[in-house]
């Protein structure tokens, strides 16, 4: 997908003239940065989740055995630390991610003209302007605002509960990912799970290839001066 975005990004550029030209290419080059900040994160999770399970199977076998035995285990010093960089990575992802989401609204703000805000109002404010998105695009964008911005605003950055519990976990055939829970819980009291980076990921490029979409389709109600258009 980031080669795709790069492409359409060289390509449409040379559509605008002199300084349109050079803002469009960075604001939208904002994008391919940030996406591309994703990839290193996501290598970097693999490496320490492919580690992370390994060790915990193995110190389960451990438990096991000892339990079998009656022998005493300390604690795998290791693990608690791959613990850690799963956790960091899982949580950087959801914040460069929502960084991303905001990237790609400015720069659509940008190109139509309208007034700079973030994800959570491109939809409104495109509808307001009369470009009117798909339903897909529509759906892709609302439904990421939740996995991601509101994951990350709720359960990251705003989250103020002192009796929050962050703790790793995986299941068979997936990744780790980020557990959530309270100590001394209360019946109102709920459990949240970060979702598989790998998904998110998808999720995000499926919306990148909307995007691309809907500015080809509405290239005409594009707010930048083109080339041998006229001045404004």
């Amino acid at each position: 997908m980031l080669d795709r975005w790069r492409d359409f990004i060289d390509t449409e550029r040379w559509r605008f003239d002199g300084r349109d030209n050079n803002l469009y290419h960075v604001a939208f080059r904002e994008v391919t940065v940030y996406r591309a900040f994703l990839g290193l994160i996501q290598d970097r999770y693999r490496a320490a989740a492919y580690e992370y399970m390994a060790r915990s199977e193995a110190f389960r076998l451990r438990i096991e055995t000892a339990a079998a035995t009656g022998t005493a285990i300390g604690p795998d010093t290791m693990l608690e630390q791959l613990q850690l960089v799963v956790r960091m990575e899982i949580e950087s992802f959801y914040l460069f991610a929502r960084i991303l989401l905001d990237k790609i609204a400015l720069a659509v703000h940008f190109y139509f003209g309208l007034h700079q805000s973030g994800h959570s109002l491109l939809i409104r404010q495109l509808a307001k302007a009369g470009v009117l998105p798909s339903e897909r695009l529509q759906t892709l964008a609302k439904d990421l605002g939740k996995k991601i911005g509101g994951f990350r605003s709720e359960q990251i950055t705003h989250q103020r509960e002192l009796r929050a519990i962050r703790a790793t976990g995986y299941r068979t055939g997936e990744g780790p990912r980020m557990i959530l829970s309270n100590l001394y819980p209360t019946v109102g009291d709920q459990q949240f799970e970060s979702r598989p980076l790998e998904e998110l990921i998808l999720a995000i490029d499926d919306y990148l290839s909307e995007v691309i979409e809907f500015l080809v389709e509405n290239r005409e109600s594009t707010a930048l001066q083109r080339v041998g258009g006229p001045s404004r």
